[in-house]
């Protein structure tokens, strides 16, 4: 069983879909793409829980925001961009 909720599946949907269109339709590398989608998870989480910051565990809390596999979702957009970067400025093809 994966353990998630809701927002984070759609955050991840939507900001997958958002960027992948415009960059399947300009041709962009996928690095490029890869980063876009990252840091659209990132906007996209740290504004659902910068409206919640009143509340206790607001920028880590399961309740506050998208998560998934008991990990936030802005994380996985901060990983998305770190790995996409080395892929496309140190790995040499």
């Amino acid at each position: 069983m994966i353990n998630g909720n809701l927002v984070g599946f759609v955050m991840v949907i939507v900001s997958a879909v958002a960027v992948a269109l415009p960059g399947y339709l300009f041709r962009l590398p996928d690095a490029v793409t890869m980063v876009g989608v990252g840091v659209v998870l990132i906007a996209a989480d740290i504004g659902l829980r910068l409206t919640r910051r009143g509340s206790e565990k607001w920028l880590m809390g399961q309740q506050t925001g998208g998560y998934l596999i008991f990990i936030p979702v802005w994380t996985f957009g901060i990983a998305m961009i770190v790995l996409n970067l080395v892929n496309a400025l140190i790995i040499k093809k």
